[in-house]
């Protein structure tokens, strides 16, 4: 997990974790201590891994024993995930789409990190603004969070300023939370893309290096 850049309990960077779980103890804060919320997750600009912060943020909440977290990847323009999860991963969000006959089971993997696991943004990149404004990804969402009444879902999107996909996906979300690229934006910049969303949901910036 050290290698991965994976948060966890115990972790040499004593800082860097509890940033994660100031970040989760506020998250939870503005769910009203509901134990079952879902935050979409997007950044603004270049990130040498996007879902790294997604995973970090999904991991902080599986570090606490009375919770689960479960990781969307609606990113299927990058395939970071593969280098964060133990296990080899196939179908996921845009096949289930695609194929009415695919249980949701086959799309759900572990992470490698206790209470945690993942479902992998699929093999259809090029349909996937129209996959995610679909009813059937609607459905896939509701599911999860029937299906799991004490979990955290994290749903990791595509950088905001490249793609489409982070506002359709903010419909499925509770709250939003974007990583910003520390010292390459100006604040207007940040601004703008803040107010590109719902601000009832926007809970905050993660500033990364």
């Amino acid at each position: 997990m050290r290698a991965r850049k994976i948060v966890f309990p115990g972790m040499a960077d004593k800082a860097v974790l509890d940033a994660y779980r100031e970040i989760r103890i506020q998250l939870r804060n503005n769910a009203n201590n509901r134990p079952s919320f879902s935050v979409l997750y997007s950044c603004i600009g270049k990130s040498e891994c996007p879902v790294r912060t997604a995973f970090n943020l999904a991991a902080a909440f599986a570090s606490d024993s009375g919770t689960s977290a479960l990781l969307v990847d609606c990113d299927p323009h990058n395939s970071g995930l593969s280098e964060l999860v133990s296990v080899p991963m196939d179908e996921g969000v845009t096949d289930y789409i695609l194929d009415p006959k695919l249980p949701i089971k086959k799309i759900i993997y572990p992470s490698g990190v206790d209470r945690l696991s993942v479902i992998p943004a699929g093999n259809h990149p090029a349909s996937a603004v129209e996959l995610f404004s679909s009813i059937r990804m609607r459905d896939l969402i509701e599911e999860l969070e029937g299906r799991y009444p004490d979990r955290c879902i994290i749903i990791n999107s595509p950088p905001f300023q490249e793609s489409t996909e982070a506002r359709i996906l903010e419909r499925f979300s509770d709250q939003v939370i974007l990583g910003v690229p520390f010292g390459r934006l100006t604040e207007d910049e940040i601004l703008e893309s803040v107010e590109s969303f719902d601000a009832t949901k926007f809970s905050g910036l993660v500033f990364q290096e």
